[in-house]
């Protein structure tokens, strides 16, 4: 009798040591999944930001993009605008100097290096007359020198010149002159000369007195007026 009781004693624990175990397993296994389970959520979570943050990058660089093209195309059509204003003018000069000041007891000095074949402009203001000093070189080399305003057409207001290929062409009357008829000619409907014996060359620089340039503000007293 005893015996029975003992081997069912042990039979109980025996079975109570299995359920222990099966349960033990259970957590384990249970454990285990969540873990495995709160990792793929993880990486997935880092996918998903991954694959957001890169989206943005690409929407920024693309807006990045579409705003540098339009940027530049602005400037482009900026560019177009003045090219086609400046050509459909006709007014204007493209080699222009920028303007200096003679004052009392200084010259207009130009470098003979700057003077070309191609007429170059200096506009200059003398006494706070504005006025405009045409060069070149003539078709042997030598330089010429004229006033930019017609002989005859001065006082119209339009009676300056403006370069077409190779010619020089009143905006007034509509008459041309060659380059090498600038700066020979006195009279008549030319451009106004300014004679050899008006100017000087010293240290590489062509030279017109203010006293010269003085005397002849007269000219340009309607210059350009109403333009």
């Amino acid at each position: 009798m005893n015996n029975n009781r003992k081997t069912n004693k042990k039979s109980n624990n025996n079975i109570f040591i299995v359920i222990a175990a099966i349960i033990l397993c259970i957590a384990a296994m249970g454990i285990y999944m969540f873990k495995q389970n709160g990792g793929k959520k993880e990486q997935q979570s880092e996918r998903t930001a991954a694959v957001s943050d890169s989206e943005v990058a690409d929407s920024d660089a693309q807006n990045s993009e579409i705003s540098d093209n339009k940027t530049n195309n602005n400037k482009a059509n900026d560019n177009e605008t003045n090219d086609s204003t400046s050509e459909s003018d006709g007014t204007e000069n493209k080699n222009s100097k920028s303007e200096k000041v003679i004052s009392k007891g200084k010259s207009l000095k130009i470098p003979v290096s700057d003077i070309s074949s191609t007429v170059s402009f200096y506009p200059i203001k003398v006494d706070g007359v504005e006025m405009e000093i045409i060069a070149v070189k003539d078709s042997e080399g030598e330089i010429r020198t004229a006033f930019n305003t017609c002989q005859v057409c001065y006082s119209s207001g339009r009676g300056y010149y403006v370069q077409d290929g190779d010619a020089l062409v009143c905006q007034n009357c509509g008459n041309q002159f060659t380059i090498d008829d600038i700066g020979v000619e006195a009279g008549g409907c030319n451009p106004w000369a300014i004679m050899s014996d008006a100017r000087t060359v010293k240290n590489g620089k062509l030279e017109i007195s203010y006293d010269y340039l003085k005397e002849s503000e007269q000219i340009f007293s309607n210059w350009k007026e109403g333009i």
